[in-house]
């Protein structure tokens, strides 16, 4: 993966992502960081990494 000619900064995506360190609700929640995993922004019922990268509404504006 680390040798993908890529943007640094999709490479650390890519790399946080494999470890589950995106600081989602889900993973805060799971941290003891939160006290729920919805999500701030659409308040979805868990805040995953598939809601912060595909399903959220900023998400969706971001990548469009």
């Amino acid at each position: 993966m680390w040798h993908i000619r890529v943007p640094a900064k999709v490479r650390m995506f890519v790399w946080r992502l494999a470890k589950m360190s995106i600081p989602t609700g889900e993973v805060r929640d799971h941290r003891n960081m939160a006290t729920d995993d919805t999500c701030p922004i659409c308040n979805a019922a868990s805040d995953t990494w598939r809601n912060a990268s595909l399903d959220c509404n900023m998400s969706r504006s971001v990548s469009a």
